[in-house]
This record gives structure tokens, sequence and C-alpha cells, in this order.
């Protein structure tokens, strides 16, 4: 049973232990609570966008209204990808993500910075177009989970989007239950440092008492 706090502290602890740099793992671990706010399978979706860490392979080319990413991996080019398209001035600004490994994570991405800068995105995949855009939603059932796949991603104006599922007032636990938690567990895990003496003193783990 996770509240979202912990979720997101679960996420960002894998995020580190895959080895990505702090400021993704914060996007990660926020995009991961949209996302299971959503009934999204979230651990399922971060094992996966966490599998290669950050040193897979993929390449980025330029292009008139964007961008291009090659074999791309949404833990690693996915919150750039978000960047670049809220730092052009132009509303039809768009980025390619080719060979994309998990397009629900992208999904979240997108949706936090929607909410956060009041932007609408579109996202593209083979013949549907999702449209987030503030406090905006999409349907859990319909998105796609797995990759990989070849994505557009947008901002536009046009409001025109699939039928909305709105977010919970309450948040679930049990939504997040799903087969991919061990996998986030071990990552986690490699963030912490043994039990010992010298590292309690050092000022790891908890304290002895109520007010530490």
């Amino acid at each position: 049973m996770y509240s979202l706090n912990e979720l997101e502290s679960l996420i960002y602890k894998a995020s580190i232990g895959a080895g990505l740099p702090v400021g993704c793992a914060q996007d990660i671990g926020t995009a991961g609570v949209w996302l299971a706010r959503r009934r999204f399978p979230v651990f399922t979706i971060l094992a996966r966008a966490l599998e290669e860490g950050y040193d897979a392979a993929t390449q980025y080319v330029a292009t008139a209204k964007g961008g291009e990413f090659l074999s791309a991996r949404a833990a690693v080019t996915g919150p750039s990808a978000i960047d670049l398209l809220i730092a052009g001035d132009a509303n039809d600004a768009e980025v390619h993500l080719l060979g994309l490994d998990a397009p629900a994570l992208l999904l979240g991405l997108a949706g936090v910075a929607a909410d956060n800068y009041g932007i609408t995105f579109s996202v593209a995949i083979t013949n549907c177009r999702y449209v987030v855009g503030p406090d905006g939603d999409v349907d859990a059932m319909s998105f796609p989970i797995e990759g990989p796949v070849d994505v557009l991603l947008r901002r536009s104006v046009d409001m025109d989007r699939k039928p909305l599922l709105e977010a919970p007032s309450r948040y679930d636990p049990i939504s997040v239950a799903d087969t991919g938690k061990p996998a986030l567990d071990a990552l986690a895990w490699k963030t912490y440092v043994p039990a010992s003496a010298h590292s309690r003193i050092s000022g790891a783990g908890a304290g002895l008492t109520d007010n530490d």
C-alpha cells in the first residue's frame, strides 16, 4: 500500500538506481504518480522504461519544427522532448520519437508538463491521436503501454481529443499492484547504504527517538 509521496519516492530511487540524473529521476517520479492516479500499471511501465538505464544508445537530429530521436528511450529522451516543445515558440512544434520503448511514460511526462505550464500536447501513435491538456486525461484502456512504437509529440492548440477519463479525487493503491514492482525495488535498493555503526554515525537510517 502506497501513498502518492511513497510511490513517487520509490520511483525516484529506482530511477537513481538505474543511473539516471537527479533531474530526470524527479521528472519520472512525478510522471509515475500522474499515471498511477489514472490507473495505468505504473510499476510495469517504469520497469520497462528503466531497464536499459541511462546508457541506452539514442541519437538526436534537429528538424525544422523540432527534432527527431532515433531508438528513443522514454526515461532518457522523454524529458528532453518535452523540454524542446516547452521552449519552442511555435504552437505546431513537434518531436518524433522513433522506436520508443515506453510510450506510457512519455504520456505521463506530457501530462505533468501540461498541468504545470498550461500547454496542450498531442501524442500520435500509428492511427491514433491522444491530446493531453491542463487537467486533461486519456482513457488508460486505449493507450498502448509497451513499445517499441513510433510517436509524434506536438504542441497543439487543437483540443479535439479521445474520450477522457477523469483522474480520481482519491488515490487507490490497488491500482499500482502490478508485476513490475520487484524490478523497481531492486533498482531502489542500489541507492541504500549497508547498515553499520559507521553508516549510522554518518547520518544513514532512521533516528533512535521520535524526535529525530
